[in-house]
């Protein structure tokens, strides 16, 4: 796998119910939906993501007309166009790992392996590949021998298709051990059962 020049996520934008700006699009959602007594548990892009996507469809719809006839648009909306792949869809997803002493540290249990990646409400929307990725990883990144790498790791990014993936490394900084590690850990994602076809430093 080889290195190259850096290449450049997007951050996820994130917006709680209360920040929405009255009148927004996205404001007519939360009330369409608070009107039929749902709670919406996702955020961001993913506000929709546990719905049933039928049910996605028809409260966007209702929350675009209301949104139209309160704007006093001409004419009327034409109805949304359903997605052919409306969940897993993207072929960018990022992770901020949680750098600094836990990083590395022993006796840690199974179920608390993922505590090292900011939370990410979006994964519905990602291939279940980046998920293996991601964690995978986080699992390697506690081992006692890449700590000096972790502790320097600020996102690891992923890219591709849907069936073809890379791994961006993001760090703070870079010296000779940091890049001995990160070269050992690009030979792993090879193991993967994700096809994973490069990894790239920034």
């Amino acid at each position: 796998m080889g290195f190259s020049k850096p290449l450049h996520g997007l951050p996820a934008g994130k917006k709680s119910q209360a920040q929405e700006t009255a009148g927004s699009l996205a404001a007519f959602i939360y009330q369409e939906a608070a009107g039929r007594g749902m709670r919406l548990s996702g955020a961001g892009a993913a506000v929709l993501a546990s719905l049933e996507y039928g049910l996605e469809i028809e409260l966007k719809n209702a929350a675009l007309r209301n949104f139209w006839k309160h704007h006093g648009l001409p004419g009327r909306p034409e109805a949304v166009v359903c997605s052919p792949r409306p969940r897993h869809y993207r072929t960018t997803s990022k992770r901020r790992w949680q750098a600094g002493s836990a990083a590395g540290r022993q006796g840690i249990k199974d179920g608390q392996r993922r505590i090292f990646f900011e939370k990410e409400e979006a994964s519905a929307l990602e291939p279940a590949e980046h998920a293996l990725i991601f964690e995978t990883i986080g699992i390697w990144l506690q081992q006692p021998e890449f700590a000096p790498l972790a502790r320097h790791l600020n996102f690891i990014i992923i890219r591709g298709t849907y069936a073809e993936f890379m791994v961006i490394f993001n760090l703070e900084s870079m010296d000779r051990a940091r890049h001995r590690l990160l070269l050992k850990l690009a030979s792993r994602l090879r193991s993967l059962n994700a096809n994973v076809i490069s990894a790239f430093l920034y």
